[in-house]
């Protein structure tokens, strides 16, 4: 084998290794492994709100942005442990928001304002008697704080209370399922927020990027190419003996 030849072979090898590295890098930590954030804006209604993605076995935060005072972002999660779960803006944002739990349909199960007397964030917290009751698809929402959902005739869709409550249902309205918000703040700014959770996952799994496919056959061809060489010298030195 010539010295050129050899340099060659030996570079091919090393690209498919590299290769094959960043492959299986690529597999063990795919995209959106933990985390969504928002694409475009996330909708405001059942119909519109947006579906999250993970291919971890839970989605531990939720990142966006509010960019009006009468925006509202929902989001379709998956509650995996109703008993565990919980999501807070409590040092995720620096706006005053609201944080709201729907089932699929739009009924209301449980919202918060502010988590405490010493924040503007909100925060559901586990093992509340008003959290979900049952794991499955639920619509997490946020909005900035007086920007309240309500039902199709203008009626409150959860309890009234002081802003550090945990606020279940309101009762005797109907229908009870979600319409539309209030558009009223007074919270005068717009932003960033993350909302921190626990016992959800993302409600679709992730498709993994294009560029893994890609990569995966570029390795199997560095890989095969030198193989492929050596087979046809292997005919060559046959055909000529």
């Amino acid at each position: 084998m010539s010295k050129l030849a050899r340099t060659l072979r030996s570079a091919l090898t090393r690209h498919a290794a590299a290769a094959l590295v960043t492959v299986g890098a690529l597999t063990a930590a795919p995209a959106f492994a933990g985390a969504w954030s928002e694409s475009g804006d996330a909708g405001d209604t059942q119909a519109t709100a947006q579906l999250t993605a993970s291919n971890a076995p839970s989605l531990s935060s939720i990142g966006g942005s509010l960019a009006s005072l009468i925006d509202v972002d929902l989001y379709v999660i998956r509650v995996l442990n109703p008993a565990l779960f919980s999501a807070t803006t409590v040092g995720g944002s620096i706006m005053d928001t609201q944080l709201f739990l729907f089932t699929l349909s739009g009924a209301p199960v449980y919202m918060n304002d502010d988590a405490d007397g010493s924040t503007f964030q909100s925060s559901l917290p586990a093992g509340d008697a008003f959290g979900p009751a049952s794991a499955g698809l639920y619509l997490l929402g946020v909005s900035l704080s007086g920007n309240d959902p309500v039902n199709a005739v203008n009626d409150f869709l959860f309890a009234g209370g002081l802003l550090t409550d945990v606020r279940g249902p309101a009762t005797s309205i109907q229908p009870a399922v979600l319409a539309g918000f209030t558009g009223g703040t007074w919270a005068d700014e717009q932003g960033e927020y993350s909302i921190q959770l626990s016992g959800a996952a993302g409600a679709a799994a992730a498709v993994p990027e294009p560029a893994t496919g890609l990569l995966a056959a570029l390795a199997v061809g560095l890989c095969v190419l030198p193989s492929s060489r050596k087979s046809r010298r292997k005919e060559a030195s046959a055909s000529a003996q």
